[in-house]
């Protein structure tokens, strides 16, 4: 999460694994205010990229 532009100022603790992570991971919006349109949207998009 440091390497989000909302925490990049804050103390942090480990190596170059976390930005490795960071880079070649995915970030997924979530949360209880996630409406049933905008999952729609992010599993429409996920299944063109992954091909399902």
């Amino acid at each position: 999460m440091h390497c989000q532009e909302a925490y990049k100022t804050l103390p942090r603790f480990g190596r170059s694994v976390s930005e490795k992570l960071f880079e070649w991971g995915i970030c997924l919006p979530s949360g209880s205010n996630l409406g049933k349109s905008s999952l729609r949207q992010v599993s429409a998009i996920l299944s063109g990229l992954f091909g399902r």
